[in-house]
């Protein structure tokens, strides 16, 4: 190699380096404006009671899409008793939003996935990922008894 692109070399690798180095900052100062305390994550009405949450971003794939209708159906068709009394509660959170990225660090997302949190006394005392749900979206039956068992479950604790 000739000292030409040697040098060449080296000038991107340190353009390349200060590129991530200020990447990493921001993301961090960013990070730092928005990331409530830990405990007060997913502070919700008083009482206690399960909290279904469908995470997604701005990319939304078929797949992506087909989860976030079964979930909806397992809360609202297959649990709606539940809803109704207040023992569920169903959402969508979009991780791409101002002021939501503290839930990618909180329940260390890595993709789309939905998030059951049980609620004690308005407070969120437990969370479980319930990521088979990508193993699912395409036995709708098996989605539904997977995500609804896991509700039954910590909706009648």
């Amino acid at each position: 190699m000739n000292p030409r692109n040697l040098t060449r070399l080296a000038l991107l690798a340190v353009v390349g380096g200060s590129i991530a180095v200020f990447a990493t900052r921001q993301m961090r100062d960013a990070r730092a404006e928005v990331a409530p305390a830990s405990a007060a994550v997913l502070e919700t009405a008083a009482g206690n009671h399960v909290v279904m949450t469908y995470f997604t971003t701005n990319v939304r794939c078929t797949s992506c899409r087909k989860i976030e209708q079964l979930s909806r159906e397992t809360a609202e068709v297959r649990h709606a008793g539940d809803l109704a009394r207040g023992r569920l509660v169903f959402r969508i959170v979009n991780t791409d939003e101002p002021g939501m990225g503290h839930f990618v660090e909180h329940y260390q997302l890595t993709s789309k996935t939905v998030i059951l949190s049980r609620i004690e006394d308005g407070r969120e005392v437990a969370w479980k990922d319930m990521g088979d749900v990508w193993k699912h979206f395409g036995e709708p039956e098996v989605f539904h008894a997977y995500l609804g068992e896991q509700i039954t479950l910590w909706a009648g604790q």
